[in-house]
């Protein structure tokens, strides 16, 4: 059990080095470290092993603009439908965002005694992550 605490600990970490190594590269203009250099440096500050790397780009405000990007993309409702066809339950909140160029539904849904957060993809409706919300 301590075992997997410090597993997602360093990926948690890990995940934490590179976004503010992303903001600071965005604010100071300074080139990005790269993957091997992210996994020193969690190492650095936790032992352990690096079992999964994300690198997630900022999320984008979702304009008239952007949404014209999509003209095929699936609706709400749609997006609400086969989210809680994975996970049942009432939804509870649903966000549109752009995500590393893809639109994204994150439907929020309470299912009882769990929250879960299922990601859709905005344009196809597949289930692109479905995790437990805390």
């Amino acid at each position: 059990m301590a075992k997997m605490i410090g597993k997602i600990a360093l990926v948690i970490l890990l995940l934490g080095i590179v976004a503010l190594n992303v903001l600071f590269m965005n604010v100071s203009g300074q080139e990005k470290i790269s993957q091997k250099q992210a996994e020193d440096i969690a190492l650095s500050e936790i032992s352990g092993e690096v079992t999964e790397i994300e690198f997630e780009e900022d999320e984008e405000t979702i304009t008239p603009e952007t949404l014209a990007q999509y003209p095929n993309r699936i609706s709400e409702s749609q997006a609400r439908e086969i989210a809680l066809k994975e996970k049942d339950g009432k939804v509870v909140n649903i966000k549109m965002e752009k995500e590393n160029g893809k639109l994204i539904y994150e439907v929020e849904i309470n299912s009882g005694s769990s929250n879960w957060e299922v990601e859709v993809d905005g344009e196809t409706g597949k289930i692109l992550e479905v995790e437990e919300a805390g």
